[in-house]
Formats: structure tokens, sequence, C-alpha cells
């Protein structure tokens, strides 16, 4: 009976929550990533050397100004030397991508001011090939492979960002049912979820609405956290619960309605969980075109009206 007058109550939360929209997996982003970088190849870009050097000319202008410094800023360094080598070329659409793939690593620094110069470096390369004019060119089609290159970088960055809470999710699951405790997989995911919050390299190029959603599930609303506390009661958390449940009952029938609230409140809070989760997920893959999630609305919306629903109903269910 508790699981059925539980089971009643938490399924009324997927009916005051609109799916989201339909959005890409991460195997359709990474392949519509690899079609756009074959667009930019398909362009033909090669660039004439007196434009590159140019380019890198402000690029290191850039960094100087912000304040690089060899020994204060070694990746960044490096990564000024590594385009300063490159003078010279004629570079193509793919050197002009390995070059910034190695100012991305200078820009993972756990160092936020090297962290910083990387990253106006590496605007500063975008905006030069964003910037492309045919007369840069010594062959190629400037304006098909900036847009290709732009479109492929973000599909790109969608799908290995989505690829991070895929695993933070996996990894929970698998912690929660080798520990024996699958009641446990929502708290060991939002143990995950944490850590990358946490890790200044992890959450790198992570959007601040995916930071924002990231940390709600994290924190949880007031709402939510209560209903947590409030399942400790359920008599899946464990034999001592289900007992005291059971001797309560003896001594005051009205009692079982504890245990019962708190199988609810617990089923709620873990689907509360479940549905942030999906959509921290869709926001990433989508780009940051879903809609709000519902649990992220202020909770007298939402969840707080289940609550209550819950005390409400215990004593009927109780007297059933």
């Amino acid at each position: 009976m508790l699981g059925a007058a539980a089971g009643k109550v938490a399924a009324s939360v997927a009916s005051r929550i609109k799916p989201a929209a339909a959005v890409p997996a991460v195997d359709e982003l990474k392949d519509a990533a690899r079609a756009a970088y074959q667009r930019a190849d398909g362009a033909g870009v090669q660039i004439a050397q007196p434009s590159f050097a140019a380019a890198v000319d402000d690029i290191a202008q850039a960094a100087k100004a912000a304040g690089i410094d060899r020994t204060i800023h070694p990746k960044a360094t490096a990564a000024v030397g590594r385009l300063e080598e490159a003078v010279g070329t004629a570079p193509t659409r793919k050197d002009v991508e390995l070059l910034r793939r190695i100012l991305g690593g200078a820009a993972k620094s756990i160092e936020p001011d090297e962290k910083r110069i990387a990253s106006l470096m590496i605007d500063k390369l975008d905006d030069f090939v964003g910037g492309l004019k045919q007369g840069d060119l010594i062959s190629g089609d400037a304006a098909t492979a900036a847009d290709a290159l732009t479109e492929a970088r973000g599909l790109w960055s969608r799908a290995r960002k989505a690829e991070v809470i895929e695993d933070a999710v996996g990894r929970g699951e698998n912690r929660a049912a080798t520990s024996g405790a699958g009641g446990n997989t929502e708290n060991a995911i939002r143990q995950n979820i944490r850590a990358i919050l946490d890790s200044p390299k992890r959450r790198a190029g992570f959007t601040d609405p995916e930071k924002a959603a990231m940390s709600a599930i994290v924190r949880g609303s007031s709402v939510q956290n209560a209903l947590r506390l409030m399942g400790k009661f359920s008599p899946t958390n464990g034999a001592l619960t289900a007992l005291l449940g059971l001797s309560g009952t003896v001594a005051n029938p009205a009692m079982a309605a504890l245990p019962v609230a708190g199988l609810a409140a617990k089923k709620i809070a873990e689907r509360g969980v479940t549905r942030q989760i999906q959509h921290l997920g869709d926001l990433v893959r989508s780009g940051g075109s879903v809609p709000v999630s519902p649990l992220a609305l202020p909770a007298q919306q939402t969840v707080e009206p289940l609550a209550i629903s819950i005390f409400s109903a215990a004593p009927r269910i109780a007297n059933q």
C-alpha cells in the first residue's frame, strides 16, 4: 500500500512538468560537427603568409599588453612560441585549428590569470579567422570556411560537455549500484556534478546558465531539501525505519502516515533530481535553446504544492 500511495503522489510530478523539446544526441552533434569541418576543408582555404604573420603579431602584442610573463604563465608563453614558429608558412584550415587547440590547452590552466591571457589569444585568433577576406588567402572561399568552422567548433563543444555530464551520471549510478544502495543514486550523481563545479579545469567551457543548472542540482531548493529530509522516514531507507513505522502504528494508527509521507517525499525528491539532470543535458546539447527547467522556477509554482499534498493525503492513506 505504501508503494502504491507514494507512486500516485510521485506520478503527479510528471503531469506537472512538460518534457523539453527534442534535442540532438551526443553522436548526432559529433556527426554534425564532422560534417561542418568537412565543409570548411572543402572551402580549400590557405592563408597568405603576410596576413597570417600580421595576425600572429597582433595576438602576441595583445598577450604582452595583458601582462604575459614566461615564468608566471609558462603554458601561454609556449603557445605564443608555437604561433610564432608558424610565421613564414601559408597555413591551411587544419593548421590553424591545430594552433587553436594548442592555445586551448593553455586556456585550461588552473591559474586564472594564465587562463585569462590564453583565452584572450583564442579570441584574437577566432576574430582573425572569422574576419578573413579573399585578399588574405592564397586559395579557397573565406566566408564558407569561417562559417563552417564556427559551426563545427560550437557543435563539438556541446558534444564534449554533454559527455562530461553523462560520465558524471554514469559513474554515480555505478557507485550507487556497487554499494548496494540504489536509493542513493541521485545523491551520488549530485556529488559528481559538484566535483565538476569544484574543478576550475573541468568546469571550463560551460556557460553561466549551464553552471547555474549544475549548481541547482547540487544545492537543491529549500523545498527539495525539505523533501529529502522527510524522505528519511521512508521505510526503504532501512529496516530500522520500517520497524519504527510499524511499531508506531500499533500504538497510534495515525503514525502509519509517517512512512507513507516519507516514501512519497523520497520519490518526489528523486524524480526532481532526475528532471534537473535531464534539463542540464538538454541545455548543454541544445546550446542553451531549451526552456527554463520547471524545477528552476520558484518552489511555490512547482514542488511546494506537491509537498503540501503529501501531508494532506497522508492521514487519509493511514485510515485506508
